[in-house]
């Protein structure tokens, strides 16, 4: 099965780089603890975004309904990660869209209002 990786980012208004006991942590946090809406969407994918010393580089994504906004969570899972070309596949591919990571989670996309 093909995804079509375009109508699965469409909408995304955050990127959250975590792993995936990082975004459990964060809905549990902010979810479960302080009530905020919170819901997972179907949908998620990876990528194979480019190879480093013959290695492939990729991704996955999933993603969550948060307070209204759609969030995408972003998880390098090779063996090997180049993070600047993971930087340049998401001003590519998500031109515009605040990235910030599961630590700055808070103020980037909860305290921040609706992501």
């Amino acid at each position: 099965m093909s995804v079509d990786v375009g109508m699965s980012l469409k909408g995304v208004s955050r990127v959250v780089t975590a792993t995936t006991y990082e975004h459990l942590a964060l809905w549990r946090e902010f979810h479960e603890a302080r009530g905020i809406p919170w819901e997972q969407l179907p949908g998620g994918f990876w990528i194979q975004i480019g190879s480093l010393d013959r290695r492939p580089v990729c991704i996955s994504f999933s993603f969550d309904l948060i307070a209204g906004g759609k969030v995408a969570f972003l998880e390098a899972i090779s063996q090997v990660v180049d993070h600047t070309m993971v930087d340049g596949w998401i001003a590519a591919n998500l031109p515009g869209v605040e990235k910030t990571d599961a630590m700055n989670f808070a103020p980037r996309v909860v305290d921040g209002g609706a992501p």
